[in-house]
Order: structure tokens, then sequence, then C-alpha cells
């Protein structure tokens, strides 16, 4: 399947100011053994995400995203009818036992509303957020 919004971590990164970070190089080399203050900038956040998508499929959270007037949030999103038909034809759902479902299944899901429309675009998780959705949706 093809990801039109696929990004990776050093593309967030990209224009990061790291002269603005407060601390000394001997604290980078600490936690994640070099003395970039880019790579503990990236180390820190990706924590932060795992915390939020972990705090998402544990305690079914929605998370809303800072984006100012726009309204944009991150939760688990259900995926129902035909829409569940089409994403099985295309293999997603796989691991799930349909009947006991009721031919639905869950995913991260980005919602962005704009102008009284909501877009809802799916996150692809690594593995074992995929696996800990299948768990919790049987």
């Amino acid at each position: 399947m093809a990801h039109g919004y696929a990004f990776v971590l050093d593309d967030i990164f990209k224009n990061f100011n790291t002269r603005k970070l407060k601390f000394p190089q001997s604290i980078c080399r600490y936690y994640t053994y070099d003395y970039d203050k880019k790579l503990l900038a990236q180390t820190i956040f990706m924590e932060c995400v795992k915390l939020v998508l972990e705090d998402i499929i544990e305690n079914n959270v929605t998370f809303k995203l800072p984006t100012g007037k726009r309204q944009s949030y991150i939760h688990v999103h259900r995926i129902s009818g035909e829409d569940f038909k089409n994403c099985r034809k295309y293999g997603m759902f796989r691991k799930i036992d349909f009947l006991k479902t009721n031919f639905s299944g869950f995913r991260l899901a980005l919602v962005m509303i704009r102008g009284g429309r909501e877009r809802i675009k799916l996150i692809t998780a690594n593995n074992r957020y995929e696996d800990k959705l299948i768990e919790y949706t049987h």
C-alpha cells in the first residue's frame, strides 16, 4: 500500500536549531553515546511519541494536537462495513477474526477538522502497537 504521508524523524528535525538547547554535550554523551544535541532531542521526542501512542491504545485516550484554530487529534478509529472489506482486501486486519469482531477493526488515526469537514488519515505503527490493538480488539 502506498504511503503518501510518510516521513522519518530526520524530516521533522531538519530545521531544528540546536544552539537554543541549554545543556552540555556531556549529557548528550551520557544518554545517546554521542555528542550530537539533535540526536538527544530526537530521542526525547520519540520517547514522548511512544508514551502518547501507548496511552491512546492502552487507555482509549483521544490526544488533541496543539494546532491552534484547526482542530486535530489522534485516537483509535473503528473501521467497519465497506471500509473494513476494502481494508481486508488490501491486506489489513488479516490477524483479526472478523466473526468475533462483527466485521470491524481498529487502527490509530489522525483526524483533521477544517471548515467543518473531517479528514481521517490512518497511522501505520510498528508491529508491537498493531499487536496490542489486535489483542484489545478480540
